[in-house]
């Protein structure tokens, strides 16, 4: 068995590349170490060096794959993450170390014991990917925070039955014995990466894996994954530049676009996990994600035609989000989602009082979805100034301070005022109008 080494927790690659033309020295020179690393670590080793063939690339891949890489494309993607996404990045790949070998049995017990353990060992070992998890699994605290080493192996075991989706360990034992399909978490693996030929391959050998979904408590699709929200948290450590290229390939394999997973409550489709989701903000990405789901079927006013998925972007501060589904025919027929939008005539024509503030339907413009937050419906124009303030609408925003707006307004979802909206997602120009009025 070849020996996989852990990454130093300050990767260098400058130092990385040292190792690969160090390396690609011995192996041509015959030296009988770097040899048996080519043999054990490059898949065509034997063949390789058999034949006396070296290369830089070959040497590269050898490196990485040492490190536990599948490409030195993969390692050099790892190098470009900020540090948390390593940490994450890091304990997905312990995490994928925990499954069966593709072929034999593995149960949900069996992995999840195991990741207790890898977290455990981690934690002891002081490494910065564990305390990363627990810390997204509510279990970790800041270094600097007295108590870090009280943590108990029963509180890694409550941490991991959450970053699986489970409300704590005792949940999970109904559970235990289901199975976890070794091909399932690798086509998640590949959609997390953006893997094209791998996810592919994966789904041409099994096409019913599209529609699949995973044995953990969230029982998210592969869709779900794309959204990188309402998974394993050590799933969400990015979005790829090529998310949209990955939707497309599942959704022509036949996925669910509007399938509901049961991360967050229950309900969540993978619309509003994406409408919601921080990673392919980021990225940039989230637009196109939008786009696509809409394309391939989702609706984009909710299943309950409640407008679900734009309050979602809005409340969140997605304006990309809430501009991709205005594009795909979410309705905006308020005076709140009209704002949200940008649409400063519309928002006028509201003042003006040419339509009612609420719309057609009253009800949409009271409540965040059918079931969802209300809406003091005497605060219209307040929640319209909070929520474009969120979203950089300037102008709309000018439109309403001319209205003379309550500035003190709270909305219900994380009870911000507009100045606190704008603040948390650096409006900077909408915060000064606020501050000066």
């Amino acid at each position: 068995m070849p020996v996989i080494r852990p990454l130093p927790d300050h990767p260098n690659l400058a130092n990385l590349r040292k190792q690969a033309k160090s390396l690609l020295a011995g192996w041509r020179a015959g030296d009988g170490q770097a040899l048996t690393r080519v043999r054990d670590l490059h898949p065509r080793g034997e063949r390789l060096t058999a034949m006396g063939r070296h290369s830089l690339a070959d040497a590269q891949l050898v490196v990485a794959r040492g490190y536990g890489f599948a490409s030195w494309a993969r390692l050099v993607q790892y190098l470009r993450l900020a540090p948390s996404a390593q940490a994450l990045h890091t304990m997905d790949r312990l995490f994928q170390a925990t499954l069966a070998p593709a072929g034999e049995p593995g149960t949900v017990g069996q992995v999840l014991d195991r990741r207790v353990e890898v977290v455990w060992q981690a934690h002891l070992d002081g490494r910065p990917a564990a305390g990363e998890l627990l810390r997204a699994a509510g279990a970790g605290r800041r270094s600097d925070e007295a108590g870090e080493h009280d943590l108990t192996i029963d509180d890694v075991r409550a941490a991991i039955a959450r970053e699986h989706g489970f409300a704590d360990w005792a949940a999970v034992a109904t559970h235990r014995d289901l199975p976890v399909d070794a091909s399932f978490e690798a086509t998640a693996g590949a959609v997390v990466s953006g893997d094209l030929d791998t996810l592919r391959a994966l789904l041409e050998s099994r096409p019913a894996l599209a529609r699949a979904r995973s044995p953990f408590g969230h029982h998210s699709t592969l869709v779900h994954y794309v959204a990188a929200n309402g998974v394993e948290a050590s799933r969400q450590w990015q979005s790829p530049r090529n998310a949209v290229q990955v939707l497309r390939i599942l959704l022509r394999q036949g996925a669910d676009p509007d399938a509901v997973a049961d991360a967050y409550g229950g309900g969540l489709t993978p619309l509003c996990a994406l409408a919601s989701s921080a990673h392919p903000a980021r990225a940039g990405v989230q637009g196109g994600l939008v786009e696509e789901l809409c394309r391939g079927g989702a609706n984009p006013n909710g299943l309950d035609e409640d407008g679900l998925p734009l309050w979602t972007a809005i409340t969140y501060g997605y304006p990309a989000a809430v501009d991709a589904l205005a594009r795909c025919g979410a309705r905006a027929d308020n005076l709140v989602l009209a704002a949200a939008l940008g649409d400063v005539q519309r928002v006028r024509s509201y003042l003006r009082g040419n339509e009612p503030v609420s719309g057609g339907r009253p009800d949409r413009a009271a409540r965040i979805g059918a079931r969802g937050l209300t809406l003091g419906p005497d605060h219209l124009i307040e929640y319209a100034l909070i929520y474009s303030a969120g979203l950089g609408r300037r102008a709309v925003a000018e439109v309403l301070l001319a209205e003379d707006p309550d500035l003190s307004v709270t909305e219900p979802a994380w009870r911000a005022t507009a100045a606190g909206m704008a603040r948390y997602h650096h409006r900077h120009d909408i915060l000064a109008l606020l501050e000066a009025s």
